[in-house]
């Protein structure tokens, strides 16, 4: 690529990041870009009240600001959700008055950048890594808008405490795929990268902890491959230090909470169980956790018929949604309405690790290593006691780690057929575009908790009256 090219290249490049970042904040603030004006609930002032007992040395909250979602145990009140909330509003001390600022929705708009910038960069390596060819040009510029204008950097774009904790493991898994795709297309991973990756995945388990779960067990996988292949493995020693430091100060704050280092969350002291009294009870019966609930979560998240009436005026799929689950949370959604050019280029980096000859592609042992402990958290989700929309996030450092390795076989070894039809991958980007932008309207409008309730009259009916009411002016001139 010519000097000149590649300023041209660039200056398209960061005015796509540029519109995508405004785009963030016009979803994120409903277009007035008032990042700490907007009137929210107390709840978001979760982590403000964290810090403040932190700095007492205490690991509780203040009851009135967590309301049901805290947990009850021996007489205080705590929340399930990491610590590392609460550091990243250290800077607030520093301003008069700016402790109980509520910061939720500017946090989700830099966790969001943050993701983009990762995932851009992690595009490059990709494409830098590739034959030049008109194919790699065409399919960098489409996964680019993708990227930016699709999946998890539009489809969660509502500020919430429930949004901030994901799209901040998000940006930690992003960035750790990127390292980890970085090690494996130059073919070796410095110490630097798994200290830097083990690092990542320590604070994932002090934030989401299924998130760290997925990106530990992936560095565990892949320094077990590294080990195996090194005459002299004790640089492998320092990343595990570092995991392990980490995961001792999660074990630390979970036994300062709930006695027991390996427990995250005790649901016996939910004080949401006074208002769902049968979720305890499930949660005895069938866990946390249970591969029964594993096909309906492959309903849930790629085939969301369970939101439509049978001729018995039930939902479909009903009775299993209340024997094994708490909750099923719209809106409806599928990957394959918002990534399918996603799942099309891990599908290809699938069939060519397989099949392809070794010479072409990354090492295939240390990227089925990654894949397999980035698969653990999408497990989780499919057998877990509740599924909710923004629980899709734990999906896509899988979903990205392999459109990024399709993308590198792809361009290496293409199929004729590739080279000859741009459109096999404008339609699903386009797809992606617009089913995002659509069912982040419908996140919007809907309603957290269980919906079997208020989807009586039909989820049709339902979305059309919570269209009308929200967007009153745009409803009228589509429906009348």
């Amino acid at each position: 690529m010519s000097n000149s090219a590649h300023s041209s290249e660039r200056f398209i490049r960061l005015g796509l990041l540029a519109l995508a970042i405004y785009v963030y904040g016009f979803w994120l603030t409903g277009g007035q870009f008032d990042f700490l004006g907007r009137p929210g609930g107390r709840l978001d002032l979760t982590f403000n009240s964290m810090l403040e007992h932190m700095l007492h040395g205490r690991f509780d909250v203040d009851a009135s600001i967590v309301g049901p979602e805290g947990f009850l145990r021996d007489g205080r009140v705590f929340a399930y959700w990491g610590p590392f909330f609460a550091f990243i509003r250290l800077p607030l001390l520093l301003i008069p008055g700016g402790a109980w600022a509520d910061v939720t929705c500017l946090s989700c708009f830099f966790a969001v950048c943050i993701a983009a910038c990762v995932k851009l960069q992690t595009l490059r390596l990709a494409y830098l890594h590739s034959p030049p060819s008109a194919l790699r040009d065409q399919l960098y510029w489409i996964l680019l808008l993708v990227i930016l204008f699709a999946g998890p950097q539009i489809e969660f774009l509502t500020p919430s405490i429930y949004q901030e904790v994901c799209l901040w493991a998000g940006a930690m898994a992003a960035t750790f795929v990127y390292l980890a795709l970085r090690g494996l297309l130059s073919g070796r991973f410095t110490t630097a990268t798994l200290c830097a990756m083990a690092a990542l995945a320590g604070i994932a388990l002090l934030s989401r902890v299924s998130t760290g779960i997925g990106l530990s067990v992936a560095l565990c996988a892949l320094l077990s491959v590294t080990a195996l292949r090194e005459r002299s493995p004790r640089r492998l020693l320092l990343p595990l230090l570092i995991l392990g430091a980490l995961a001792a100060t999660a074990g630390l704050v979970n036994t300062l909470r709930w006695g027991n280092p390996l427990v995250f969350a005790n649901y016996r002291y939910y004080l949401y169980n006074n208002d769902f009294p049968d979720r305890w009870p499930r949660t005895v019966s069938y866990g946390l956790f249970n591969l029964q609930r594993v096909p309906f979560g492959i309903v849930y998240y790629f085939f969301p018929i369970w939101v439509l009436q049978g001729d018995d005026g039930h939902l479909l799929l009903e009775a299993t949604q209340r024997r094994l689950l708490d909750s099923t949370e719209l809106p409806p959604a599928s990957f394959l309405l918002t990534d399918p050019l996603l799942l099309l280029l891990m599908a290809y980096a699938l069939w060519s690790l397989i099949r392809a000859d070794r010479v072409v592609q990354p090492d295939r042992l240390q990227s089925a290593a990654v894949a397999a402990g980035l698969a653990v958290p999408c497990l989780l989700m499919l057998s877990a006691i509740s599924m909710c929309f923004r629980y899709r996030v734990e999906f896509y450092p899988l979903i990205e780690f392999g459109a990024f390795l399709g993308f590198v076989l792809l361009c290496r070894r293409p199929p004729a057929a590739a080279q000859r039809r741009r459109a096999w991958f404008v339609v699903p980007a386009a797809v992606a575009v617009i089913g995002s932008n659509l069912t982040l309207v419908l996140y919007k409008i809907s309603w957290l908790g269980p919906p079997i309730r208020y989807l009586r009259s039909g989820v049709g009916v339902f979305y059309r009256l919570e269209f009308e009411r929200h967007y009153p002016r745009l409803a009228e001139w589509l429906f009348h």
